[in-house]
């Protein structure tokens, strides 16, 4: 008998804890949108600027 009291009393402070927890947490709020401009897609531009430009420079060498 003292073990399954034991064990309803370890549940118990598992959840308080748990509670405890959440409660320290703020509340979610909504993202604003970055103040940076996309940089993935600058990027993916100045690598697509860049290739052009290597292709340009192997038909002017040839």
């Amino acid at each position: 008998m003292a073990s399954t009291s034991g064990s309803v009393g370890g549940e118990v402070a598992g959840e308080t804890g748990l509670a405890l927890a959440k409660s320290s947490l703020p509340p979610p709020r909504p993202k604003s949108p970055p103040p940076y401009p996309d940089l993935y897609g600058k990027r993916r531009e100045a690598a697509r600027v860049q290739m052009l430009e290597r292709e340009i420079g192997f038909l002017e060498a040839s």
